[in-house]
């Protein structure tokens, strides 16, 4: 039961962790062509969450260095650092969450 709580924990933080304001305000003030491509993102994970689980997906793929400006690549930089945590949290959330049940179903 310890490890159901603790994967749903992580896969809370990293789902939390899904939000580039930052980022966002940076390209829709200096790529704002970009930024229109992406959805007009706000930026913020339960706001607008499809918008920013494009940005999320933009983040992760390295697109931002192919900006031209160089407060984007920079905000890019840090969005990916966090992106990159919420990407494993998730996915070691998940993990535990499968292990959890499985063990839980075993009788352990």
């Amino acid at each position: 039961m310890v490890v159901l709580v603790f994967g749903a924990i992580l896969i809370a933080v990293g789902a939390i962790s899904i939000s580039f304001p930052e980022l966002c305000a940076s390209l829709k003030n200096n790529d704002a062509e970009k930024w229109k491509q992406l959805g007009s993102p706000l930026g913020y994970a339960f706001t607008d969450l499809g918008s920013t689980l494009g940005v999320f997906s933009w983040v992760l793929g390295r697109e931002f260095e192919s900006s031209s400006s160089a407060e984007t690549v920079a905000a890019g930089t840090k969005a990916y650092t966090k992106a990159r945590f919420a990407k494993y949290c998730l996915l070691v959330g998940v993990t535990f969450v499968f292990i959890g049940f499985g063990l839980s179903i075993a009788g352990m």
